[in-house]
Parts: C-alpha cells; structure tokens; sequence
C-alpha cells in the first residue's frame, strides 16, 4: 500500500509513564501521543491513545500550547484503561464532530488477571460509554482492516 510522502511529521509525547525530573510536565501511567502531519499544503493532526486521564494530557497540551479543538481524529490502539480512560475528558474539551479510528473490539469487555482480578477496559466512569462519546461528537470508526487517514 502506497501511503504518500508527508512534508513535515511532528510527534508530541502528551502522555507516559515518566516526565523527567524537574519537568513542568505532568507523567500518567498510560500513553498519548498527538502526530501533527504536513503535507501538499494541509496539516492533519491526529490524537493518538488517551492515557489514563484527560486532565494530565490537557495540562501537558496547555504547556506545548496545543489546542484540543484543533485535533482533527483520534486513534485508539486497543481497549485498555491506559489508552483509553481520557478519551470522555478529551471530547468534552475538543468540543465538535470527530471521528474516532478503533477496532471493532474496543468496547469488549476485558480483565486483567495478574497481580489481582481487574477490569482492564474502557473505564465507565472516565472513558464514557460508547453513547456519552457519540453525543460528545464522537463518530467512531470501527474497522479490523487497516483504514487510510488521510489522502
């Protein structure tokens, strides 16, 4: 698959297990990264995972002086907490229609069995349900084939 040439990638870190030390930025067990893209004189910037939270990633935002409303889709790798828990924190802040690029499983529900029995999915209480997401402006996209983003 021939996926084009791209004239500047950019990736911002919003979101890992470790912020450096003495580093205004905040650190979340989780991950996210926001990839700006440039090409043929168009810009694209897709919000990759959600971490844990929303509120470290738009603390994190503030400070790289990025603007949720400005992000244009989002991925979610795979359902668990650590990818996925800010997702309603981050709708509420990006405020318009967007698509949501996920695998069909994303809303399965899943456990982790070590150290102890945990659910391990899209937490309810800070990822929202499928429905709080679409009334947000979420548009998901659900497919177990690879799915171009952009032109």
């Amino acid at each position: 698959m021939d996926v084009g040439k791209v004239d500047k990638l950019r990736i911002y870190v919003l979101a890992e297990d470790y912020a450096g030390y003495n580093s205004p930025f905040l650190a979340q067990h989780g991950i996210s990264f926001l990839i700006e893209v440039k090409f043929n004189g168009n810009r694209r910037r897709v919000l990759f995972d959600v971490g844990s939270y929303a509120e470290p990633l738009l603390f994190n935002m503030k400070l790289l002086s990025i603007d949720p409303k400005n992000i244009d889709m989002i991925v979610l790798s795979h359902s668990h907490f650590d990818h996925t828990g800010g997702l309603l924190g981050i709708m509420k802040e990006i405020g318009k229609e967007i698509p949501i690029f996920a695998h069909p499983n994303i809303f399965k529900v899943s456990f982790a069995t070590e150290p102890e029995f945990t659910y391990a999915g899209i937490p309810p209480l800070r990822g929202g349900s499928k429905e709080e997401i679409e009334k947000l402006g979420g548009v998901w996209v659900l497919s177990r084939d690879p799915i171009r983003l952009m032109p």
